[in-house]
């Protein structure tokens, strides 16, 4: 189920929001994913969407978390055995940001390693040029450096343990 929700998180790339607003057809579903309407963050909602998806095609239950937030999820994999170490970040894991002392953060799931410094990730609600957006107005891949993101410092990786 872990690779085929990368093949589905792939597929994603060019998603834009209809407005700006974190709304559109695809947001929409996204978000839904995790009981929320439009208008709310979905960095960490298309993630679910896309282990929903694959769950569906596999025809199999679940079993990952249906959170909007990347650091409810990366919470859930710290108490569910799966988070990875940086060194062994493999294509298709999740790497999780977050602002110190906020609930808030940004997740992304890595598209291909480039070295032990940065890697090619997929992302959602995020903006297509260089800098940190986290916020932005679509699905892109961002090329990203394994530590700060802007004010966000890296909380650390979900595996394909999943």
């Amino acid at each position: 189920m872990w690779a085929r929700s990368f093949d589905i998180s792939a597929q994603q790339t060019g998603v834009r929001e209809a407005t700006g607003k974190n709304d559109g057809r695809m947001v929409s579903q996204y978000l839904q994913s995790t009981g929320l309407r439009e208008g709310n963050p979905w960095c960490a909602a298309v993630i679910v969407w896309t282990f929903q998806e694959a769950s569906k095609l596999c025809g199999v239950a679940m079993t990952f978390i249906r959170s909007a937030l990347a650091n409810g999820i990366y919470n859930w994999a710290m108490n569910t055995g799966r988070k990875a170490k940086q060194q062994q970040v493999q294509e298709g894991d999740l790497i999780v940001w977050k602002f110190s002392r906020s609930a808030s953060g940004h997740i992304g799931r890595v598209r291909r390693k480039i070295n032990n410094l940065w890697v090619i990730n997929d992302e959602g609600n995020t903006a297509s040029g260089t800098g940190n957006q986290r916020d932005g107005d679509g699905f892109y891949q961002r090329k990203r450096y394994l530590g700060q993101l802007g004010r966000m410092a890296l909380r650390g990786y979900i595996g394909r343990a999943v």
